[in-house]
């Protein structure tokens, strides 16, 4: 089978039966230049039997530039063809008696409110088109990050408008989720990629799943995460811790639940479960109410610098690439990995541990509630949902990926994890945590910028600015730098951390918060003998009282004791 043209390549196919000829046609796009422009357009070849011999018959004229073809033949006969590309998702219908030829023109399918976005959120790439009980099923990868979920919208028409129904899939370790859902002996079958079993993205195995329906016709979530263990779902209350031994891992079959490289099964029987690189474990629980919670991993290093990926329904909350233990040197002892937060909706998710590096030893994780802490790190994506600005750019650009849907702010992927992006002069976020113990602390801010733009940003805790700096063209967009405040006073309790991004733009990672020294010039004062300063109170165990008041009157109406005023210790 043949028919190039010039040097470039051909992309992801499809294949489908004409059953007014008796032949089968596989269409794949065939990226070749025209008036010296590389432009895809979408070949055809035909065979007797789905097995070859295969003859290419020529490209269909006239669909976009698009890629990811699905063929589709309706309960009449009638093909089409659907590609993804150039905004969002393209219908072409050919002619019946020739379909190297359009009838009519391609057109971009819509949903209710004559746009993509209300037919197709975050719609990516890879559209398929099935039928079931006289309505039309399209499926397709969203834009979540560098991997994809798989979501579906129907239509009674198969021209639209498209009614979008959300995920049926979660991702699956790839930089990318094609699928397709199809009918064979009276049940549904979803076949997927999935690069679960080789740890790296580009590098894929092919699965299968049966797909249910729910009594309105809905897909039902693809349980493609094994089952619970002995049958029973765990249930995280939200206010009561709640531990899940490693033991405790999923049953299922073909790599769903776990995976181990030998294909064995993890043993049960021991205190914890021991995986080298590229194997996990995965555990069913149900929440009982949305919110930002807590998670302790308990695990030990079987060799020095390991590292493990923590993710919930295929969303890492470390970085794709793993986070290492505190002491990442020490071997065969166990230690205490703290994350925070993991925002979880009420219902049903799945944990991942996953060894990323080396091998490790798990042996429970607990939920909770809980707080991001210093010393310690706190990731810009995890930002307080309820005091944020936003570039406001359109859908696209506020699109937080699917790592939060409680803010619309930029949030992206990276080689080390999650990044806010997108940003621009006005733009700020703010980040609550409790300092574990008072002292000086230097502030390492995780960034990247336009090497074509001058940068500025600013810095404050408690509202007090603690840095402003000016920076141009440090590197490019995936090169990040580190940018230190020095000798930050922070007493114990509890704070606000707020980022300005005064001229952008910038990507923002993370922010380090690590204690250099005690916190000096604390010494006792008769209160009101203090400034005239706008100062937070703090009582001696580090609870915040009153928030930026005027420190002349911070402890009127306050029994009396001993509070952290502006920084100082003050007896009343």
């Amino acid at each position: 089978m043949s028919c190039a043209m010039g040097e470039e390549y051909m992309w992801a196919p499809d294949c489908n039966y004409n059953p007014s000829d008796g032949l089968f046609y596989f269409i794949y796009p065939h990226r070749i230049r025209m008036n010296g422009e590389p432009v895809w357009q979408h070949f055809l070849a035909t065979s007797e039997n789905p097995a070859g011999p295969w003859k290419c018959i020529g490209y269909i004229d006239g669909i976009p530039s698009t890629i990811d073809p699905c063929l589709f033949v309706d309960d009449d006969g009638q093909a089409y063809v659907f590609t993804s590309g150039q905004g969002g998702c393209w219908m072409t219908k050919l002619k019946r008696d020739n379909w190297l030829e359009m009838e009519g023109e391609s057109v971009m399918l819509l949903g209710p409110d004559g746009n993509v976005a209300s037919g197709f959120p975050s719609f990516h790439e890879g559209p398929w088109v099935f039928k079931k009980d006289g309505r039309y099923y399209l499926v397709y990868a969203d834009g979540y990050a560098t991997v994809n979920r798989m979501q579906y919208s129907i239509a009674d028409n198969i021209a639209g408008p498209y009614t979008p129904k959300g995920v049926f899939m979660n991702p699956m370790g790839c930089n990318t989720t094609h699928g397709s859902v199809v009918e064979f002996k009276g049940k549904w079958y979803t076949f997927y990629h999935t690069a679960d079993f080789s740890g790296h993205g580009a590098l894929r195995s092919v699965c299968y799943d049966e797909q249910t329906f729910d009594d309105e016709g809905n897909l039902n979530l693809l349980r493609n995460f094994g089952e619970p263990y002995g049958g029973t779902v765990r249930t995280f209350n939200g206010t009561e811790s709640l531990t899940i031994s490693a033991v405790e891992y999923n049953d299922g079959k073909g790599g769903n639940a776990y995976y181990k490289r030998d294909m064995s099964v993890p043993s049960r029987s021991a205190d914890g479960v021991e995986l080298d690189n590229f194997e996990f474990l995965r555990f069913t629980l149900k929440v009982a109410r949305s919110g930002r919670y807590a998670m302790i991993l308990r695990a030990a290093n079987l060799i020095a610098d390991s590292k493990v990926a923590v993710a919930y329904d295929g969303t890492y909350k470390t970085a794709e690439n793993g986070r290492e233990l505190p002491d990442k040197k020490r071997v065969g002892s166990k230690q205490e990995l703290y994350m925070f937060p993991l925002t979880l909706e009420a219902g049903e998710h799945y944990i991942e541990l996953r060894v990323t590096r080396g091998a490790m030893k798990f042996y429970d994780f607990t939920l909770s509630t809980g707080a991001a802490y210093i010393p310690g790190t706190i990731e810009a994506e995890d930002l307080e949902a309820d005091d944020y600005r936003y570039q406001d750019r359109g859908a696209w650009e506020r699109n937080s990926k699917g790592y939060r849907d409680d803010v619309e702010v930029a949030i992206d992927s990276h080689s080390d994890g999650w990044h806010i992006g997108s940003t621009s002069s006005g733009d700020y976020y703010k980040y609550n945590f409790i300092a574990k113990e008072s002292g000086v602390y230097t502030i390492t801010t995780r960034l990247s910028d336009d090497p074509k733009a001058s940068s500025r940003m600013r810095m404050y805790i408690d509202d007090k600015e603690i840095d402003d700096w000016s920076f141009l063209g440090k590197n490019d967009w995936n090169t990040y730098f580190d940018h230190d405040v020095k000798e930050v006073a922070i007493s114990e309790g509890a704070h606000v951390l707020k980022f300005e991004v005064v001229r952008g733009p910038m990507n923002i990672d993370r922010f380090t918060f690590t204690r250099t020294g005690e916190l000096s010039g604390i010494g006792e004062t008769l209160y009101p003998n203090v400034s005239s300063d706008c100062v937070n109170v703090y009582s001696i165990d580090g609870r915040l009282i009153k928030h930026n008041i005027d420190s002349r009157t911070a402890l009127d109406g306050l029994d009396r004791g001993i509070y952290i005023v502006g920084g100082r210790k003050v007896a009343k």
